[in-house]
């Protein structure tokens, strides 16, 4: 009997132990955690916009930074103590202009001797040396030492306003270039003035070349700010050395003479699209203009027509004032007002008065009308075109605002639907190109960084935003759920264990006392 029970007992066990022993679930082990490497430390760059950069022997660097737009400062590192040094040199050849060879005064010059010598010269830039906006400028460190050993360090880099990063589009054969910051979209506002240019150059029959550079309204475009001493200078963004201004009108000097024309304006694109079309404006009809005084009314509302943008808000104010019987006379109309409270509602009027002649007329009549306008006063003009007296253009003018033709007219643009605001490019070409680092020692005599370089860059145009079908984004994959063992499951399968454990218990007393007996 003690027998039949005892293996009754191990055979329960057996079937009971490797069930549980199946039944576990062990979650995997923790990934063994990986060191996280520490990132190298970025080189602050020169914003010089270097091309490329030689050295050799114990001139350990050759460097430049561009103090728009007082001057120049170039430096290097002589890998040489101070007193073994017999001669130091520099070389300053502009792409456009004379070289110049200047003979460096080594206390002048001495910015520090520790760890290694290092030497500084500042060009001075005045209206008359300035080399043009973009052009490249080579440079050539040459150090002697006593034992009349001769090695150079040299550079090449672009002479730009380096507070910003310039992108430019200068196609073969187009009559009108952009340089922008990069942050502004270059395509999408070039394609915009295009349509613009295009149509003032048929209206006036003129084909002007344009070469445009926008600053924005919030930089100081001479770069200089009072010292301590009240004096005006120019600050290094990286060295912060500091260079008198003596020309407060340098930087326009330069910009212009390097062939620019300035626009300012905000970088917003609605912003710096009217301030180019304005611009644009200016460059087509004041030579029309220069022999007659044009009402400003005419000037502003034929201004606001050209531009791109939307100008359906200018009808509630003018609108208001006619109804109100606000509207300004013709001799209130032919100077824009003083008072800033009033601008609103003339710049509203003059626009009115322009768009009546054209809803009226028609746009050809308006555009001949504002040709004419330059060999005869605008009254002989407006009757020549229109058969009618400027006198008859404020009564018109009231009662065509308040019907439903000066509401539709509001609302059409020249270039069909305006212009979106685009989101900003993700692929545009920096203008100037990449720059080069400090350069780096290398264990042979000589260390040579070069970068290749285009001088205009292309511009990658920013593709147009396509609406998708509904339905027609990716679904994204779920990510699975960690993998565990089912509750219930496994509730079970324990409440099974402590019966099987009871059972067992229950047979080991029957075992005891059938021994007993």
């Amino acid at each position: 009997m003690k027998t039949r029970l005892a293996a009754l007992l191990l055979a329960l066990l057996c079937l009971v132990l490797p069930a549980q022993a199946q039944d576990a679930t062990f979650p995997p082990p923790p990934p063994v955690p990986t060191e996280t490497p520490t990132p190298s430390p970025t080189i602050p760059p020169t914003l010089a916009p270097t091309i490329a950069v030689t050295t050799e022997g114990f001139v350990y660097s050759a460097g430049a930074e561009v103090i728009f737009p007082a001057g120049i400062r170039f430096t290097t590192i002589v890998l040489q103590r101070l007193p073994d040094i017999a001669s130091v040199e520099l070389r300053i050849e502009p792409e456009v202009g004379a070289a110049q060879t200047i003979d460096i005064d080594l206390e002048e010059a001495l910015v520090t001797d520790q760890p290694n010598v290092e030497l500084a010269y500042v060009w001075t830039l005045t209206a008359d040396n300035a080399p043009p906006l973009f052009s490249e400028i080579r440079y050539v460190w040459t150090v002697r030492n006593i034992a009349d050993e001769v090695y150079t360090g040299e550079g090449i880099f672009q002479f730009t306003d380096s507070r910003i990063l310039w992108q430019s589009r200068t196609d073969e054969g187009r009559r009108f270039d952009l340089t922008l910051p990069t942050d502004m979209n270059l395509s999408q506002l070039g394609r915009s003035l295009d349509a613009v240019y295009a149509l003032m150059e048929a209206n006036t029959d003129q084909s002007p070349t344009l070469n445009l550079i926008f600053y924005d309204n919030s930089v100081n475009l001479n770069n200089c700010v009072a010292n301590d001493e009240g004096e005006q200078v120019a600050i290094g963004a990286v060295s912060g050395v500091a260079i008198p201004c003596t020309d407060p009108e340098l930087a326009s000097t330069i910009i212009t003479d390097s062939g620019f024309s300035i626009v300012r304006g905000s970088r917003a694109f609605v912003n710096a699209q009217d301030a180019i079309s304005n611009h644009l404006f200016d460059v087509f009809y004041a030579p029309l203009w220069s022999d007659q005084a044009v009402p400003a009314w005419f000037v502003s509302g034929l201004r606001r027509l050209y531009a791109p943008t939307a100008k359906d808000a200018l009808l509630a104010p003018a609108l208001s004032a006619a109804r109100g019987s606000n509207l300004f006379s013709l001799d209130e109309m032919a100077a824009s007002p003083q008072d800033a409270a009033l601008l609103n509602r003339w710049e509203a009027q003059a626009y009115s008065m322009v768009l009546y002649i054209a809803d009226s007329f028609g746009l050809p009549a308006l555009y001949e009308l504002a040709r004419m306008a330059g060999s005869a006063s605008l009254d002989d003009a407006y009757q020549s075109v229109t058969g009618v007296t400027l006198d008859s253009l404020l009564p018109r003018l009231r009662d065509w605002l308040v019907s439903p033709n000066a509401n539709a007219a509001f609302r059409v643009l020249l270039y069909g639907a305006p212009t979106a605001i685009p989101s900003p490019s993700a692929t545009l070409t920096p203008f100037p190109p990449t720059r080069t680092l400090r350069p780096q020692p290398s264990a042979t005599a000589t260390a040579t960084i070069t970068l290749t370089s285009t001088r205009r860059p292309t511009h990658t145009p920013t593709p147009s935003v396509t609406p998708r079908p509904p339905g027609s984004l990716d679904t994204a994959t779920p990510i699975p759920a960690q993998t565990q063992p089912p509750l219930i499951e496994s509730s079970s399968r324990s409440s099974i264990l402590a019966v099987l454990v009871i059972i067992l218990a229950v047979l080991v007393i029957a075992f005891a006392r059938v021994g007993n007996r």
